[in-house]
């Protein structure tokens, strides 16, 4: 959904597809309709599409525009090997900051979705940042059961936080995903149950009740530390639903965030009944043919990296904590941990270009040495 308080200008005819999984907001709005007109494939009471067959009829739909379901050279999800999985260099850094405004929980007909509605598009979910390229988190949503997989382990509930790239010239989208996966466990998620609803016994918009839409005050900062503190899944992807735009960046935290069966059955029921995912697309061999793939991962493989809780991405003075109501006190301690991991990375970087600066001319040296030793001294002016 486009939030209604945005202020566009009519963009260029260049076609530009986005699903309704996303909200684009202030900056980020304007950043892409600058480029192409928006369609909404999904809005409140027209759904272009289903779970009937769990998107293994979705290459069919023609109606949808740029529809990219039927690629195969970097669908999403899949199924996460062990096997096949890399060990990667990279590091994604993310950082989700408290916030002032409430959250908006809602039935998009697709899934259960979570919204800022912020009047005055001041605020931002949070931010990412792979290989230098900038993204901001617009949205965020869950699928039942969950859509990756481990080693063929479905789990009950999967949450996407959905990130618009924003640092490029939006002639091309790129997205990136942050996923996390839910398993059973003792005691309720102290996060889901701050999104469920605060007045009375736990409630969740769904299929079934629609119409359940409430504002909560939340935020995303515990599992921005909780996914920095765990190793991450990353892959070339595309998003899960029509029209499965090839042109997501994938990265699935490894360890699963808990909760309380109890509670897992209220978001699984409210998502379709723990029937709103697609299947996974590695590739399934049927009949001596492939019908299901992504060229990518089956050519590379999926890496696993490292993740950071990174400050400097809100954007504010470089290396200063804010003291504002952003940064409440019981983050404080957390943000100048971050920092301080920060500026050891750094120096630790310096040392080593020292070291290999040093030597790089260690040869030199020992050349130097070696024409002394053969010539018993002597004028050496020469060689400097």
């Amino acid at each position: 959904a486009v939030d209604s308080s945005t202020h566009c200008t009519s963009p260029p005819q260049t076609l530009f597809v986005i699903p309704s999984t996303m909200t684009i907001r202030h900056s980020t709005c304007l950043l892409i309709l600058g480029v192409g007109t928006l369609l909404l494939l999904a809005v409140r009471g027209e759904v272009a599409f289903d779970f009937e067959q769990n998107g293994a009829d979705w290459f069919t739909l023609d109606d949808i525009p740029n529809n990219q379901c039927g690629a195969t050279l970097r669908s999403s999800p899949i199924d996460i090997r062990k096997d096949e999985v890399k060990k990667g260099a990279s590091v994604v850094s993310f950082f989700y900051p408290p916030l002032e405004e409430e959250i908006t929980i809602f039935w998009n007909d697709i899934f259960v979705d979570g919204e800022l509605r912020d009047p005055d598009g001041t605020e931002d979910f949070g931010y990412l940042q792979y290989q230098g390229k900038q993204f901001v988190a617009v949205s965020f949503h869950f699928h039942s059961r969950s859509e990756h997989t481990f080693d063929g382990k479905q789990f009950p509930l999967e949450m996407h936080i959905v990130h618009v790239r924003t640092d490029n010239d939006q002639t091309l989208p790129e997205f990136a995903v942050l996923g996390f996966l839910f398993a059973e466990g003792p005691t309720r998620n102290r996060f889901l149950a701050s999104l469920e609803n605060p007045d009375g016994e736990p409630r969740l918009p769904s299929a079934d009740e629609p119409d359940v839409m409430y504002t909560v005050d939340s935020d995303l900062s515990e599992l921005g530390q909780f996914a920095a503190d765990s190793r991450i899944f990353h892959y070339p992807g595309s998003l899960t639903t029509p029209p499965c735009t090839q042109a997501v960046n994938w990265f699935v935290v490894q360890k699963p965030l808990l909760a309380k069966k109890e509670q897992l059955d209220l978001w699984v029921n409210a998502n379709l009944n723990g029937n709103s995912f697609r299947l996974t697309q590695n590739p399934e061999v049927i009949d001596g043919q492939t019908t299901q793939r992504n060229e990518l991962v089956d050519r590379f493989g999926v890496l696993k990296i490292n993740a950071d809780f990174v400050p400097s991405l809100l954007p504010v003075e470089a290396g200063v904590v804010p003291d504002s109501p952003v940064f409440p006190d019981e983050m404080r301690d957390a943000v100048m941990m971050a920092l301080y991991r920060a500026e050891k990375r750094r120096q630790h970087a310096d040392a080593i270009l020292q070291t290999a600066e040093r030597e790089r001319h260690d040869p030199l040296e020992k050349l130097k040495d070696l024409f002394i030793s053969s010539i018993g001294g002597g004028n050496l002016a020469g060689l400097n």
